[in-house]
């Protein structure tokens, strides 16, 4: 039938076109997958990329792949923070099945709702995210601990009638008596090492770090990279500075300056005269020096002292090695049977040996356990001395620091407060970019062939209602008493032991609410200046 061929024809066409739309729509996601991982050379081998690179090409394929169940194991590490954002809120979305190896506990806290924690050889499961997590955890511990002391009750009861009982031996008596041995026997579960993180103290004068007019060029194909112009900076000795921004903007090679492994091409760099820097690479550079990875674990550390001051004690550097976690039979090993983990911890206790009064810390999260996280973050907050981070972990920066640098087209803009407080400005900034450009756009709309055309008649100024008088008054009364509602909240943040997710999440509200109300404020105010 003709019309029949016609129907099909025209159904083959359309199925064509449905196919090439398809193929364009994965492209374009394709396409925002490797922008949004700061993925730019797209015409390199594979091979020729450096480590962490290879690592973003890889998760890459894996999210454009849209497999049924996916794997990451670490995948946060080598992203900046806007791009774990994204990673974090394209997770949220997956519909599939999602396994995660992860040490950014808001991620965690965000995507998972179930949790698989191996300890001692015994894994065990946890419904709901990290924060459940760890308060069915602290809930598990105690009861534990109840039990525990339970059964040691028991036993030593047990014994004592062990000890005393009648000399006669009945059958009820040579049950109790196996049950005290099988009670003996039942195995203990050893209880996990501590990481002990100690710094000997060292004093440092008024200044640390004096920075002015720094700035640096480098030569990239051929032409000249602006990575820094014109930083001035005082770096004191209570400063927690935090430095953050994209890949490739110049974090690392910042961090190179400070600590004098490169001359800035402009400006001056100078360290106050009782500064002693300890410098934790991202590659933790250190252990491929002198004769590289064949050294033994003892003989990395002994490099930098065979003795230590440990509070007040003497102590050996295998001493100081086991309370970082490397017993003495891990001692004697070579470097290169070291996994990621125990490299960067290793590399944190030779840093820590030397003493030093000033902290540059490159990634210091990567690699790290949660606990051993925990214990660098507790260590950081005593530290008595200058800490100078650059870090993509989100919850490591709102814990340790309180001033945060970020690279701008080569400059680095000064924001006050932690990492939070940042995401909180520079969405207040934008906000205000879009209402000007929003005004900008309406002012323009007004005049058409040249000619300004009055919205309202010229005799005529509008006035404030009642109703926005009365709305003007009360709002000049509700902003201070939320500012000082946003004060109570960041200062409990600052003083909790707890957790604090709760009062984060009431915070980012009030914040926004406080947001809202300034613009309207704002609005009514030009109005109310208008009319007098």
């Amino acid at each position: 039938n003709p019309k029949d061929e016609s129907l099909l024809k025209k159904l083959g066409q359309a199925s064509e076109l449905m196919d090439a739309a398809g193929a364009w729509n994965l492209e374009q996601q394709c396409q925002d997958v490797l922008r949004r991982l700061g993925i730019k050379d797209l015409d390199k081998r594979v091979k020729d990329l450096s480590g962490g690179y290879r690592k973003r090409v890889g998760l890459a394929a894996a999210l454009v792949s849209q497999p049924d169940v996916l794997f990451l194991d670490e995948p946060t590490n080598h992203l900046d923070a806007s791009a774990v954002e994204w990673l974090q809120n394209w997770l949220d979305h997956y519909e599939g099945a999602l396994v995660l190896i992860t040490h950014d506990r808001y991620v965690l806290d965000r995507i998972t709702t179930r949790m698989v924690e191996i300890n001692n050889g015994v894994v065990r499961k946890y419904t709901g995210n990290y924060r459940e997590f760890l308060q069915q955890k602290v809930e598990q511990e105690q009861s534990e601990e109840s039990t525990k002391k339970k059964f040691q009750g028991v036993l030593r009861k047990e014994l004592v009638w062990l000890k005393q009982g009648p000399k006669a031996r009945s059958t009820k008596q040579k049950a109790r008596i196996q049950r005290i041995a099988d009670m003996q026997a039942k195995p203990k579960i050893q209880a996990k090492a501590k990481l002990e993180m100690n710094s000997v103290s060292r004093r440092i004068g008024k200044i640390a770090i004096e920075a002015e007019g720094v700035g640096l060029s480098v030569n990239d194909k051929n032409n000249n990279l602006d990575l820094l112009h014109d930083f001035t900076y005082s770096f004191s000795p209570e400063d927690r500075v935090g430095i953050i921004g994209p890949n490739g903007s110049g974090k690392s090679t910042f961090l190179d300056l400070i600590a004098g492994k490169r001359l800035p091409t402009r400006g001056e760099i100078k360290l106050g005269e009782t500064v002693h820097i300890g410098y934790l690479d991202q590659h933790t550079n250190d252990l491929n020096q002198g004769t590289g990875l064949k050294r033994k674990v003892i003989e990395f550390v002994e490099e930098a002292a065979f003795r230590i001051d440990h509070g007040g004690k003497q102590i050996t550097a295998s001493q100081l090695l086991e309370k970082f976690l490397f017993p003495p039979s891990q001692q004697h090993s070579p470097l290169s049977k070291l996994s990621g983990g125990e490299k960067r911890r290793l590399a944190l206790c030779k840093m820590l040996i030397q003493a030093p009064n000033v902290l540059l810390l490159d990634e210091p999260t990567n690699d790290l356990d949660i606990q051993t996280l925990s214990v660098l973050e507790d260590f950081l907050e005593d530290f008595k001395g200058c800490v100078v981070v650059v870090s993509h972990d989100r919850y490591f920066l709102d814990r340790t620091i309180d001033r945060i640098f970020n690279f701008e087209n080569g400059s680095l803009k000064r924001y006050e407060g932690n990492y939070s407080r940042f995401l909180e400005q520079t969405t207040l900034e934008e906000r205000n970019n879009e209402k000007n450009e929003r005004d900008k756009l309406g002012d323009q709309s007004k005049y058409k062939n040249g000619l300004k055309i009055n919205l309202r008649s010229k005799n005529k100024v509008q006035r404030l209602s009642f109703k926005e008088a009365r709305e003007l008054k009360e709002l000049d009364l509700k902003l201070p008493l939320l500012e000082e509602q946003k004060i109570y909240l960041e200062k409990k943040i600052n003083d909790s032991d707890e957790d604090i997710t709760e009062i984060s999440r009431q915070l980012a509200e009030l914040v926004e609410s406080i947001q809202e109300y300034e613009d309207r404020w704002i609005e009514l105010s030009e109005l109310n200046e208008k009319t007098n």
